[in-house]
C-alpha cells in the first residue's frame, strides 16, 4: 500500500506540473496559424498559397490569434519591403480569427510579406511570391 501512494503521489505531482507550466505559457498571446489563401469560408482559410500563381487576382491572409483580448493587432502588408497598407483588428476573445486581403495588379510581381504587429513588436512575419 505504502508503494501505490509513492507512485500516485508522483503521478500527481509530474501530471500536474506540466499542466500548469502549459496553462502559464498559454496565458502569453501567440499567433497560431498564418496563411495566405485564395478564400476564407466559416472563417477558415479554404487552402494554403506557397505562391501566388498568375491567375489569382485577390489573395487573403488569414491569421488565428490566441490570448490576445483586448489587443489591437495589425496586419501590415508589405510589397517589395515597402509598406502597401495596414489593417487592425480589435482582438475579442482567447481565439480569434481575422483576415485582409489585397488585390493584386499585373505588374505586381515580386514578393509580399504580412507583418502581424501589437504596438511596436512583430508578433510574426509570413512572405508570399509572384
Amino acid at each position: 500500500m505504502n508503494k501505490l501512494s509513492t507512485f500516485l503521489g508522483l503521478v500527481l505531482f509530474f501530471g500536474i506540473l506540466p499542466l500548469s507550466f502549459v496553462m502559464a505559457q498559454s496565458e502569453i498571446g501567440e499567433v497560431n496559424r498564418g496563411i495566405f489563401t485564395t478564400e476564407i469560408s466559416e472563417r477558415e482559410p479554404v487552402d494554403s498559397l506557397a505562391t501566388i500563381p498568375a491567375e489569382i487576382e485577390q489573395v487573403y491572409f488569414f491569421t488565428d490569434l490566441r490570448n490576445m483580448t483586448g489587443k489591437t493587432v495589425f496586419h501590415k502588408w508589405y510589397f517589395n519591403d515597402e509598406m502597401s497598407f495596414e489593417i487592425p483588428f480589435e482582438i475579442g476573445g482567447n481565439r480569434w480569427r481575422v483576415w485582409s486581403s489585397i488585390t493584386i495588379l499585373e505588374n505586381q510581381s515580386g514578393t509580399w510579406r504580412v507583418d502581424i504587429v501589437d504596438g511596436d513588436q512583430v508578433l510574426d512575419s509570413f512572405e508570399i511570391g509572384r
